[in-house]
């Protein structure tokens, strides 16, 4: 997290100096440093969450983000939730549920037994990353997303900081020349993915960009079982395509204009 975001930094830093934007002078800055401690926030909990929760349970909680950010956007940005955002938010959650399999709903002899507090860490997670969706989307377009994600990777760089200091884990430049390549590579991933979260909370609403996000999950069980040949489960499968079908139901809601007629 510490390398990738810093060089995400730098890579970003130089789009802006060719565009000529101002890091300084721009409006909104409560909002855009709101969004960034939401964000880093959000990245330590989750951390925290993988590296003490059994995985699936961490997920799992972590993925109400979605439905915090319907609740949250309602509320402060006033958006309209109409019947695709919530029938998307129980496909993915089924959908998460089925592939994470976590342990308080599918029990295994094997699960270790942890501390009960320990699941507020992930939902503090899904709060944050929530509350970073809805002031990125207040924000809009009045300040450029390349300053806003140069904040940003900024912010996780110290969040980043902060967990090593924590873990007093100790930083080693690898030696290798593909892993230093993997590494560069996750960075121009991270800089995609911020530049294009913040884009779309420009102009789209936040509990849509929200739901689109967690495609990721699905993204990586794809991998995980092209790239690393890992023998897909039938639940497994089901629930990527519960998570694909709730997601696309609501794109082309929106790119067609479908309107269910029911508006919360």
């Amino acid at each position: 997290v510490l390398v990738t975001c810093s060089y995400a930094a730098c890579l970003i830093g130089l789009f802006i100096s060719f565009q000529g934007h101002s890091v300084i002078s721009f409006p909104r800055k409560k909002w855009v440093f709101s969004r960034c401690v939401f964000a880093g926030a959000a990245l330590v909990c989750k951390v925290w969450s993988i590296q003490n929760l059994p995985l699936g349970n961490a997920t799992a909680l972590v993925f109400t983000s979605p439905i915090i950010t319907c609740v949250l956007a309602r509320v402060v940005l006033k958006e309209k939730i109409n019947l695709f955002h919530i029938f998307a938010i129980l496909a993915g959650l089924a959908g998460i549920i089925l592939i994470a399999r976590p342990t308080f709903i599918f029990p295994s002899e094997e699960a270790e037994d942890y501390p009960l507090w320990y699941n507020i860490v992930p939902l503090i997670a899904a709060l944050s990353l929530s509350s970073a969706y809805v002031c990125q989307r207040y924000i809009g377009t009045a300040v450029n997303c390349f300053v806003v994600s140069f904040y940003g990777v900024t912010c996780q760089t110290l969040a980043g900081i902060l967990l090593q200091a924590a873990t007093q884990s100790v930083y080693v430049n690898p030696s290798c020349y593909s892993f230093r390549g993997m590494l560069l590579f996750l960075s121009f991933a991270t800089t995609a993915v911020f530049l294009s979260v913040n884009k779309g909370l420009s102009y789209e609403k936040a509990a849509t960009v929200s739901l689109i996000r967690n495609l990721d999950t699905v993204l990586a069980f794809l991998l995980q079982v092209v790239v690393f040949k890992e023998a897909a489960e039938s639940l497994s499968l089901i629930g990527a395509a519960l998570i694909m079908i709730g997601t696309i139901s609501l794109t082309l809601s929106k790119m067609f204009g479908v309107d269910c007629g029911v508006q919360l």
